[in-house]
């Protein structure tokens, strides 16, 4: 929605996307990685902080071979359902 504001008040076009490369890596480490609780608060906090449209969620340094599989497929679908719900929330807004 906010990127939407953003291209009208521009005179139209296509909304930019947004980069944001700040979800630490080392939350996905197979040695000392976050809970499942943890990773799911750094990725609201993440998709939060620019909205759940427009965002490119992406690691802030890449991946390093010392991840757990596991953590980055949570990780992945983290950002898809919390994007999800976020999308959700801010439709069932606009139409209330």
């Amino acid at each position: 929605a906010a990127l939407a504001a953003e291209a009208a008040a521009r005179g139209g076009g296509a909304a930019p996307a947004r980069v944001q490369g700040n979800f630490d890596p080392r939350l996905l480490y197979t040695d000392g990685g976050a809970s499942d609780e943890e990773m799911e608060a750094a990725v609201r906090a993440m998709i939060g902080g620019f909205g759940p449209q427009g965002l490119i969620a992406n690691l802030g340094e890449g991946l390093c071979g010392k991840e757990d599989p596991a953590r980055v497929s949570k990780f992945v679908d983290l950002v898809h359902s919390v994007s999800e719900e976020l999308i959700a929330h801010e439709k069932a807004a606009v139409t209330a």
